[in-house]
């Protein structure tokens, strides 16, 4: 029996969770609604529900099961190649929530990833060819009666190619149609005025060209090619996790979004006789992604230099943090361990350990904690 080798985004928005899975050995791609049975799934009501985390990833991992089976897959360590799963934005809940439940249903930290829906647009766009993007495009998403704008920004920096990407405040629409259109067309002016774009694209349930004709004016301006596109996020994020987990065709291409850590992280240490730079963090993941962990030998100063250099701008500067109490031994006779993490896109923790030196010099189990501050 032939395994499935696939490749998955999944979309959790809670009235209308989507899954997008493309199948490395047959090259197909599709997307569809997730469903229990026959029964189209709310995530929302399902939460409500639940009483914490565990219960709540408890359902999700359930709900991916179910719908795993319904693509005859079998082994999902084996036959999911990588996932990614996104959510209109993320925070520290919903990240616990969805890493308990790769967890539960044993998919290894390394095959998954979590990202919002600006993330999820400059995967699509990039995986479309690029003179639908090379000029800059925008894209409004519906809700029923509301509707959001997101901006997909290209342009070179340091012999790469950084494209930004970010969203604004969604716009309310009423419900009478002739004043959903004026509403609507504002919004549009608002967002895009008369710039000239690659592409205009219109995602989501609640968009109607019954209802848009002055909308339809503004939107097709200066040439604009408008377009209509279902399942705009959860395609970016199946072509997310085909980037990152097997394709590696965007090199040379960096993101860069409000959730996104704009800057890279190292210090330097003797490797092989030489000092050499050592690369902690790098820019371009989100923050709710960017850990850092690994062990060294401390030098003959009892504190850590970090070099700190934009991803944009390549300036670089240090970020000094005192080990105070540091027991009194040889040069290089004291092993580290270095956890970082980030607690918001410019505020990243470091967390030092003592580990000793053997029997000859014990740990004293001491840690260190320091928030280096608002880096940018």
């Amino acid at each position: 029996m032939t395994k499935h080798r696939l490749i998955i985004g999944a979309d959790l928005a809670g009235s209308r969770p989507e899954i997008c899975y493309y199948d490395k050995t047959t090259k197909q791609l599709a997307a569809l609604p997730m469903k229990i049975g026959n029964y189209h799934v709310t995530l929302t009501e399902l939460f409500e529900k639940e009483s914490g985390d565990d219960e709540a990833a408890g359902t999700v991992a359930d709900l991916f099961r179910e719908v795993f089976r319904t693509f005859g897959i079998g082994d999902i360590q084996r036959e999911i190649v990588g996932m990614v799963v996104t959510f209109p934005d993320v925070d520290a809940k919903m990240l616990r929530m969805i890493r308990k439940a790769f967890e539960l249903l044993e998919i290894p930290r390394s095959k998954t990833y979590v990202q919002d829906y600006c993330e999820d647009y400059y995967f699509y766009m990039t995986y479309q060819k690029q003179e639908l993007w090379n000029r800059g495009t925008a894209l409004f998403s519906f809700e029923d009666n509301r509707v959001r704008y997101y901006r997909f920004a290209p342009g070179a920096a340091r012999n790469s190619l950084l494209v930004r990407v970010g969203s604004a405040d969604t716009c309310a629409l009423p419900q009478d149609p002739e004043k959903k259109d004026h509403v609507f067309a504002e919004y549009v002016r608002k967002c895009i005025g008369d710039e000239i774009c690659s592409s205009v694209f219109i995602t989501g349930d609640g968009f109607d060209e019954a209802w848009a004709d002055e909308s339809k004016r503004i939107l097709c301006a200066r040439g604009r090619r408008v377009f209509t596109e279902d399942s705009i996020f959860v395609k970016g994020a199946c072509n997310a996790a085909r980037e990152r987990f097997d394709e590696k065709r965007l090199t040379g291409m960096k993101c860069l979004s409000d959730s996104i850590v704009p800057y890279n992280i190292g210090m330097e240490m003797v490797v092989g006789g030489k000092l050499s730079y050592y690369p902690l963090i790098t820019g371009g993941s989100h923050w709710y992604n960017t850990v850092c962990d690994c062990e060294f030998l401390l030098g003959s100063d009892d504190e850590l230099n970090f070099l700190v250099s934009g991803v944009e701008t390549g300036g670089r500067h240090s970020v000094v943090m005192k080990l105070d109490g540091m027991p009194e031994r040889p040069e290089r006779t004291t092993r580290l361990h270095l956890h970082m993490e980030f607690t918001g896109k410019n505020v990243c923790t470091a967390e030092v350990t003592d580990l000793g030196f053997g029997e000859l010099f014990p740990s004293g189990g001491k840690t260190w904690k320091e928030e280096l501050g608002e880096i940018k």
